[in-house]
C-alpha cells in the first residue's frame, strides 16, 4: 500500500445572529485532480515548515499545518500577538492577507516568516482535537489526517485565493 501522507484540516465554527451554527467550508478548483470542484473544510498536507515552525513554537505541527491551511485556503488567519496574546486584527489580518498570502501560497515566503515577521504565534490552543481519519490501504492517494475543530468570534472575512479555492461559504451544517 502507498505510504499516507500526513495532512491536517480545520473545522472552523461561529454563531451569527441569524445562525446558530456557521462552518466555514471552500471549494475546490473543479481542475484540481483530488477532490476537484468538492466542497471541504480547509486543510491540506503537513510539511516541513510546519514542523520546524512546532519545533520553534513548541508546538503541535498538525495544527500549524491547519491553521497555515485555513490562512492559504480562506484567508482566515488565526494567530495572536506574541507578548499579547491578543488576536490579530481585522486590520492587520486583511493587510496580511494582501501582503504575504501569494508568497505564503508559493513558498517563497513561509508561514512562519510571516508570523515572525508580524510578531505573531499560531493560535494552536483555539484548536481541539476531533478526529483522525486515514485513507484506506486500496488508494492510490493516501493520507493520514488529523482533524481539528475551533470557535470563530474574529471579524476577518473569508475569501478564497481563486486559484486552489474557487469559493470561501460560511453555511449551517442543516444548509449543507
Amino acid at each position: 500500500p502507498v505510504e499516507p501522507r500526513p495532512a491536517a484540516t480545520l473545522i472552523l465554527l461561529r454563531e451569527t445572529p441569524a445562525q446558530s451554527m456557521q462552518v466555514l467550508m471552500v471549494k475546490r478548483h473543479q481542475d484540481i485532480r483530488f477532490a476537484g470542484g468538492a466542497v471541504v473544510f480547509p486543510g491540506g498536507r503537513v510539511d516541513a515548515t510546519d514542523h520546524a515552525l512546532a519545533d520553534s513554537h513548541k508546538g503541535n505541527a498538525f495544527k500549524i499545518a491547519a491553521i497555515r491551511e485555513t490562512f492559504e485556503e480562506s484567508g482566515i488567519l488565526l494567530a495572536c500577538h506574541a507578548k499579547t496574546g491578543a488576536p490579530v486584527c481585522k486590520e492587520n489580518a486583511d493587510r496580511m492577507l494582501s501582503q504575504y498570502r501569494a508568497d505564503v501560497c508559493s513558498g517563497k515566503f513561509t508561514f512562519g516568516e510571516m508570523l515572525d515577521k508580524e510578531s505573531l504565534i499560531a493560535d494552536t490552543n483555539k484548536l481541539v482535537a476531533f478526529a483522525h481519519w486515514i485513507t484506506p490501504p486500496n488508494r492510490v492517494k493516501r493520507f493520514d489526517t488529523h482533524f481539528f475543530v475551533a470557535g470563530y468570534t474574529e471579524d476577518q472575512l473569508a475569501g478564497h485565493d481563486g486559484d486552489e479555492i474557487t469559493e470561501t461559504i460560511w453555511i449551517s451544517p442543516a444548509e449543507l
